[in-house]
């Protein structure tokens, strides 16, 4: 795992310095970035993530996971937002149909935009890809 931060416009001095020394920093718009969540996906990261996003959204932060969807009657590639635990979890639809080739499943172009669309919308702070 690891971290992306996008702070933009944002003392990022101030935000480490607020880390180091225990203060409660204001509410962060916080994106989390995984395959898949429970129930649908019960693996230990699945499962990490959802307890990750419950406890981040529970301390006051707004919190979105962008996860995988694989439902064969809807639409390749159809986002829909659901509300869990209170966080926004947005999953994107991909059940691999319109591959032509594997290096598709991890460099798609139409994923890559609909998850750059997202983050023009959502505008986190903190992007998280576990």
């Amino acid at each position: 795992m690891f971290w992306l931060l996008l702070l933009k416009g944002q003392d990022m001095t101030r935000t480490i310095d607020g880390l180091k020394s225990g203060k409660t920093l204001s509410s962060m718009r916080i994106t989390q970035v995984v395959q898949g969540l429970p129930p649908e996906n019960p693996g230990g990261t699945e499962i990490y993530v959802a307890h990750l996003a419950r406890a981040l959204a529970r301390r006051g932060h707004n919190v979105s996971v962008f996860s995988r969807g694989a439902d064969s009657r809807c639409p390749e590639y159809l986002t829909d937002t659901v509300e869990r635990d209170g966080y926004s979890v947005i999953r994107l639809n991909n059940t691999f149909s319109h591959l032509r080739d594997f290096s598709l499943s991890y460099l798609n172009p139409v994923i890559a935009q609909r998850f750059g669309e997202f983050l023009d919308v959502r505008r986190p702070q903190i992007v998280h890809f576990h």
